[in-house]
Parts: C-alpha cells; structure tokens; sequence
C-alpha cells in the first residue's frame, strides 16, 4: 500500500509504504520513504481474532502507525469476505 501526504502533488514517489513480508500473512513493515519506521507481527491467538505485535522505531508517530495496521486489517477483512463470498457464488453456479 502507498500512503501519499497531501502536500506530495507530484505523486511521483509515496510518503510511506506499507511492505507485505510475505504474500499470505498479514505481516508488514511500514516505511518511511525507504526508511523502515515500524513492523507489525500479527499473531492469531485471541479466540480467533487478530493480536498485534507492533514495533515502532524512535521518533515515529505511533498513532499514524495504529491507523495503517487498522486500514491494512480492514482491508485483510474485506479481501477475505469477498473470497468467501466469490466462492459460495461459485458453487451456486454464479461463478462466471
């Protein structure tokens, strides 16, 4: 995910960037230009629900790091319905 800052007009490089460790998993590291800022460990262990495991490095705004772990998540949540949701339609032959 590319986060660019209102005052970026050219858009031609983001502000931040939100980096997937791996393709499957929701773990990710959050840079700052090309500097990493933050990682997110996201570990499955509270009744099924996601538990975080957030380091942030000196002089990062811990908030604004909240706020990408929340829209990344979201974003993971959705993904994931609509895949069920494309498959239910799939096997109810509404799948083409």
């Amino acid at each position: 995910m590319k986060v660019f800052l209102a005052s970026n007009l050219s858009e031609k490089q983001p502000d931040y960037m939100v980096e997937l460790r791996t393709i499957c998993a929701s773990d990710c590291i959050i840079l700052h230009g090309t500097q990493p800022m933050s990682e997110v460990e996201v570990n499955r262990r509270w009744f099924g629900r996601p538990g975080y495991t957030v380091t942030v490095n000196p002089g990062a705004d811990c908030a604004f790091v909240l706020l990408l772990v929340m829209i990344m998540e979201k974003s993971r949540q959705q993904r994931a319905a609509a895949g069920h949701a494309g498959a239910a339609g799939a096997a109810a032959g509404g799948g083409f």
